[in-house]
């Protein structure tokens, strides 16, 4: 039975692998490359499907697959081969989970103050 879904199973941890990927660096990035997303997910990035009358790569694949999943919602740009993350579908989080993000939006909060301190500094006739 396993052999039977075995391709299944892999698409479905792929799709999650994507997913971590996207949740890990959407704070500081929404395109990725199509090299980092076969890296995170296992695939090769350059190898090519044949599929209705189109040359795809594999990931790429994945990424029509997620989206039509709606797990995701995106922009594929097949020319510079990079996707651009829209939206990503939220899951519960765990107590390391809650920690990370909690890292994420503290490390958020200092690159604003840094921000508005320097705009005040350089600018105060804006601010005033």
């Amino acid at each position: 039975m396993l052999a039977q879904n075995l391709q299944r199973l892999r698409e479905k941890i792929r799709i999650f692998a994507l997913l971590e990927l996207i949740r890990e660096n959407l704070a500081t990035s929404r395109v990725f490359e199509y090299g980092k997303i076969a890296e995170a997910t296992n695939l090769p990035s350059s190898e090519v499907l044949f599929w209705s009358f189109f040359l795809i790569s594999e990931v790429e694949f994945l990424l029509m697959k997620s989206l039509s999943l709606d797990v995701v919602r995106g922009k594929i740009d097949s020319i510079d081969e990079v996707f651009l993350v829209e939206w990503v579908r939220p899951r519960a989080l765990d107590r390391e989970d809650l920690s990370r993000v909690r890292g994420r939006i503290d490390t958020w909060i200092q690159k604003v103050h840094s921000t508005a301190t320097f705009l005040h500094n350089e600018t105060p006739e804006l601010v005033a």
